[in-house]
């Protein structure tokens, strides 16, 4: 037998109504009488907010707020369940005892408060607030009695779990199609993205421009290389006392910094030829053979050795106007319509790129979501299905 899932609770409380019509019948009477208390409570919480017990301000105070209170209590705590299952008894003896906790807390601040003018009508609350907790034991005592009825009535707490479920997964499966749509969107603006970058870097002539960069790289590891042997006695020098270091005029003094910090941009920055690194050297070299400087007799002779070199070769010339030609075309190329476009572009495509990512981990995430809920689902229904042929005997197909 075909049973829809919304109609299942009908369904199954038409077949059991005659095993449990004993105990619907004696907890609806408990249920009935505590209603009834709740209104007389109602009523005298009224009064006490409402009417002049002649009594001084500070209990007038006390008395008003704490009714109020109650009230709220009972609007938050005392609805009476919908329907009568042992499951929603449960809970209502729950909130009821949440009730009584409340109202011993509030009335342990506002009570004491309270003037021998409240005493009659605070015995009249105190009247059916014991009444409803007497009521509340009695319901207890209900459901001790009628345990069984827990695990007849467990099919509606299934049902329940299983509407949740279905729920869920409905709801992932909303957010698996917004985060596709948003997929699909990013896939689009990332593809249009590629696309003018590949025309705009047909156009800007990139691979000549990286072509250059790696030569310049290459000429900058070569310059380093053959003014390495001098960074020692720069630093020397650097550090020396003022009988060394007045030995260098000021503006040579600031070309030795240059070459000791950037050697490359030092030279790429000089004139053809390199004059002020020519007239450094040769100022370097008489310090050399005349003063000590702290250099090891080794290292002494192989700086005047590379400073010969450097000054009767043209060997850092033809780096430098390498370089520099290299360095105009660079500037050149970059000059061209269109660069810094290319920039935007390529830190668009990062931005798109991360947000792909992160769509495309909750989309992984969200399946695997949706697979365990589905799982979840087919194992709640046949395991529903055969809780119900054992409750009942009816042999049924849930239809979700």
């Amino acid at each position: 037998m075909d049973i829809p899932l919304n109609e299942l609770d009908s369904w199954y409380e038409e077949k059991i109504k005659d095993k449990t019509q004993d105990y619907v019948k004696e907890v609806s009477k408990v249920i009935d009488h505590i209603e009834k208390d709740i209104d007389f409570l109602q009523e005298l919480l009224d009064i006490m907010i409402n009417t002049d017990f002649k009594a001084p301000e500070l209990a007038t105070s006390s008395a008003r707020r704490l009714g109020e209170k109650m009230k709220e209590l009972i609007v938050e705590f005392l609805d009476a369940p919908e329907d009568i299952r042992y499951d929603t008894i449960d809970d209502y003896i729950a909130r009821i005892d949440k009730f009584s906790e409340q109202v011993f807390k509030y009335g342990k601040i506002w009570v004491p408060q309270l003037t021998k003018h409240y005493k009659s009508h605070l015995k009249k609350i105190d009247f059916f607030l014991k009444d409803i907790e007497k009521k509340k034991n009695e319901l207890r005592e209900i459901q001790r009695e009628y345990r069984w009825v827990k695990e007849l009535q467990i099919i509606f707490t299934k049902v329940n779990e299983l509407r949740k479920d279905l729920s869920k997964l409905s709801e992932y499966n909303e957010r698996l199609k917004e985060y596709e749509q948003q997929l699909a969107k990013v896939e689009t603006e990332l593809n249009d993205v590629n696309e003018k970058i590949d025309v705009l870097k047909s156009r800007l002539k990139l691979d000549e421009l990286k072509q250059i960069s790696d030569e310049i790289e290459k000429m900058r590891q070569e310059v380093i290389s053959i003014l390495n042997t001098f960074q020692k006695p720069f630093k020397k020098i650097l550090s020396a006392p003022p009988s060394i270091t007045t030995r260098i005029p000021g503006e040579l003094q600031q070309v030795l910094m240059e070459y000791s910090e950037d050697p490359f941009n030092a030279l790429i920055e000089e004139d053809i030829g390199h004059p002020k690194l020519n007239k450094l050297l040769r100022k370097m070299k008489d310090i050399l053979n005349n003063v000590d400087i702290g250099l090891k007799s080794s290292d002494v002779r192989r700086t005047l050795k590379k400073i010969d070199k450097i000054l009767k070769s043209n060997e850092l010339k033809r780096l430098q106007e390498d370089c520099k030609r290299l360095f105009e075309r660079k500037k050149e190329i970059e000059g061209i319509s269109g660069i810094s476009e290319l920039e935007k572009l390529r830190e668009e495509k990062e931005k798109l790129e991360r947000i792909r990512s992160s769509i495309k981990f909750k989309i992984d995430n969200l399946k695997v979501q949706i697979n365990e809920r589905e799982n979840k689902i087919k194992n709640s229904k046949e395991n529903l299905e055969t809780l119900i042929k054992e409750k009942i005997g009816e042999e049924i197909n849930i239809v979700l």
